[in-house]
């Protein structure tokens, strides 16, 4: 179970610290996670970026080698331009914390045509992560973001490294986006990703989007290993076949 945080534990808004060599203020809290706190944070002078500050929670100290490695999958960017930029790492209260760009919520009922270029954008920074020797392994709404309208992918610290004799790390999952061979420990795997994205697009998808893409999601939650769309840019590919077959009706309707 884990540890609530007691009210007159929440840092107050407005307290300052120092990290990556700028001033931050705290902000709202946002949530706890398995093994961080994290809260909004502003920058105090120019050029005010906005951001959150991820810290080690300090019941979590045997995560510290874990979080350690967030921080450096953080600063080599693997995700590419669809993952959170890299503000400073350094300590709070005697705890480890990194800050990062803050995104903004995705949002429920998403239309036909933001639909597809999430979706592409998602798949860039999943390949991306792919090409740099990583599985995200954690897909989910909650770890997805945007960045100035485009997707964004949080959480890298649940990304475990894909290595061709089959052996990894033990992968991070959330039961109900996790794909079957995941839950069984099953080594990461690219597509385990396309179910996790399949999962969401189910959850945040407006009726007519779903009418028009539920092909391409139903083969991104197939429940056969063998039979699930592969990789991201399959999973993209067939959105757009979805959305093309979608423009030929309309078109023949008319």
């Amino acid at each position: 179970m884990k540890r609530i945080i007691p009210l007159d534990e929440i840092v107050p808004c407005g307290t300052k610290v120092r990290i990556g060599g700028s001033e931050w203020a705290f902000g709202d809290f946002i949530k706890q996670g398995g093994t961080g706190i994290v809260y909004a944070v502003d920058e105090t002078r120019p050029p005010f970026r906005r951001g959150v500050i991820k810290i080690l929670r300090p019941d979590r100290q045997d995560a510290a080698e874990s979080f350690d490695r967030e921080i450096v999958r953080l600063r080599e960017r693997i995700a590419g331009e669809r993952g959170p930029e890299f503000f400073g790492a350094g300590t709070f209260r005697g705890q480890r914390c990194v800050v990062m760009r803050r995104g903004e919520t995705v949002p429920d009922g998403m239309g036909i045509r933001e639909a597809l270029r999430f979706v592409d954008d998602l798949a860039d920074g999943l390949m991306a992560m792919k090409s740099n020797g990583y599985c995200h392994g954690d897909v989910k709404r909650i770890n997805l973001c945007l960045f100035d309208g485009r997707a964004g992918i949080l959480d890298l610290g649940s990304a475990r490294r894909i290595v061709p004799d089959g052996s990894s790390e033990e992968v991070t999952y959330t039961p109900g986006y996790a794909a079957p061979e995941q839950t069984d420990g099953a080594s990461a795997a690219p597509w385990f990703d396309v179910y996790g994205a399949a999962v969401t697009l189910n959850e945040i998808l407006g009726q007519p989007a779903l009418a028009v893409y539920s092909p391409a999601i139903r083969a991104g939650m197939d429940l056969r290993p063998g039979k699930r769309l592969s990789s991201a840019a399959d999973f993209a590919a067939a959105m757009h076949a979805c959305h093309k077959e979608y423009r030929r009706q309309r078109a023949f309707s008319i």
